[in-house]
């Protein structure tokens, strides 16, 4: 199971007295500010993760997150990986081995590893400022529709 990431809450009373239904509309917004700074991060090799990335909002609109529920290699750019062997299960395999690891036609291949990058901590990090101002914003927004009966 892949790691999960916190990063220290905000400090929004107001949204946090707001009824469940008017919460998940502020912490939408809000998570989609977060995903469009994950799009913009993310290491680009073919645009599948970019793609995958989405938004959910919590059941009662008290966490936002950001995730790739179709790449499942997500987890692998986001924390990296140790060194690791890959055993080749069929004559099939072997050969894609042999393609992607330059001539070896073995049934086990050493992998090096790979260094994690962190695009959603990061992510998460620049984007505070814009993410505060549009929960903001988004608060303001529902509470004068409530006001005006709305």
């Amino acid at each position: 199971m892949p790691k999960q990431y916190r990063l220290d809450k905000f400090e929004m009373p107001d949204i946090l007295a707001m009824e469940p239904k008017l919460r998940k509309k502020v912490m939408r917004v809000a998570a989609k500010v977060a995903r469009d700074a994950a799009r913009e991060i993310v290491p680009v090799r073919t645009g599948r993760l970019k793609k995958a990335l989405t938004h959910t909002v919590s059941r009662f609109g008290e966490q936002g997150k950001v995730r790739a529920p179709k790449a499942p290699h997500a987890h692998l750019v986001h924390d990296g990986t140790k060194a690791h062997e890959i055993r080749a299960t069929s004559k099939e395999t072997a050969r894609a081995g042999w393609r992607f690891y330059h001539g070896s036609m073995h049934t086990v291949v050493r992998h090096p590893g790979s260094r994690g990058t962190p695009y959603l901590v990061e992510a998460g990090e620049r984007s505070r400022p814009e993410i505060e101002k549009a929960m903001e914003q988004k608060a303001k927004e529902v509470l004068a529709e409530v006001a005006n009966g709305g």
